[in-house]
């Protein structure tokens, strides 16, 4: 995934990560919107060959404030991963997998 043109205001997005991986084809991006309330959470919320980091930053949003509307103290993140979701399930599992474990180097 290349880096987009994230527009950044006073309440985020606090962190934009892109990983990459070419043993696995992973592609993907992290954003943590906002930790003013507390640690950001959400989750890996696309995956899709066409998802941008634009996206990623705006669902990432949207935690932030789902979580400040029911009271939540938490901040929102999201995960988007560029690939078909019609791959089989062993694929899609092997993806957010190998971006996880740790790696001695």
């Amino acid at each position: 995934m290349k880096p987009d043109e994230v527009v950044v205001d006073e309440l985020g997005p606090r962190m934009v990560a892109y990983l990459s991986d070419h043993d696995t084809g992973l592609d993907a991006c992290v954003v943590v919107d906002n930790t003013s309330a507390g640690v950001a959470i959400g989750g890996v919320d696309r995956m899709d060959p066409h998802v941008d980091a634009r996206t990623v930053v705006r669902l990432a949003r949207s935690m932030t404030w789902k979580n400040a509307a029911a009271g939540i103290p938490h901040g929102g993140a999201k995960a988007g991963i560029r690939a078909d979701p019609a791959m089989p399930v062993h694929e899609k599992e092997r993806l957010p997998a190998r971006r996880t474990r740790r790696r001695d180097r």
